[in-house]
């Protein structure tokens, strides 16, 4: 293990756990990133109206919307979910976000009615292709020169585009997709862009 290794070598490895039951350490960043993105956007004299998350872990979700709550911004935020299905991803957030809370000492604002989480992008599994998702990395990378991430981000993405299609946001709303990176899982996909694709 890294940790034990960094240890041995005589540093401090600080390790962020992914499992509910240790403190969401992780869901922090997003929390703060909730201030650092309404900051940018008032300074454009956007108000934003929904963000477009992948939600596995749950702290993005989580930290994002307990930031964006304790700020007091009613956006929603549409996590994809990328490891499980809606209901247990669902129950994560909701935990997590309260957990959020509580450790940065925040009075808990996030109620059931704020998580908001869509399973159809999902397909077989955590890390598992789709049609869906590969159409998003396609369109990202034609249109805009964005490269999405098989596991995380292009699910997103495919969530996103699926939503536009479907109406579910409003002609004229701001709606902000947060890409959280993963382009180093590209690599571990070369098999995905060694087939046809439909043009």
């Amino acid at each position: 293990m890294i940790a034990a290794r960094v240890k041995s070598e005589g540093g401090t490895p600080f390790v962020i756990p992914l499992s509910p039951d240790h403190p969401p350490v992780g869901a922090l960043g997003y929390l703060e990133a909730a201030s650092e993105i309404l900051g940018q956007a008032a300074a454009m004299a956007l108000t934003i109206d929904a963000f477009v998350v992948p939600s596995g872990s749950a702290s993005t979700h989580a930290g994002l919307l307990a930031g964006l709550r304790a700020l007091g911004s009613k956006a929603r935020v549409l996590g994809i979910c990328v490891r499980r299905d809606a209901k247990s991803q669902a129950a994560r957030v909701a935990a997590k976000s309260s957990a959020t809370e509580r450790l940065a000492g925040l009075p808990e604002l996030v109620s059931a009615a704020d998580i908001w989480v869509d399973d159809d992008y999902l397909g077989p599994g955590y890390g598992q292709s789709t049609p869906e998702m590969m159409e998003a990395m396609r369109l990202a990378g034609e249109c805009e020169g964005l490269l999405l991430d098989p596991v995380y981000t292009a699910k997103s993405m495919a969530g996103l585009i699926g939503a536009v299609r479907d109406g579910v946001f409003k002609a004229g709303e701001t709606v902000v997709f947060l890409h959280t990176g993963g382009t180093p899982a590209l690599f571990a996909y070369g098999e995905l862009f060694d087939q046809p694709t439909e043009t």
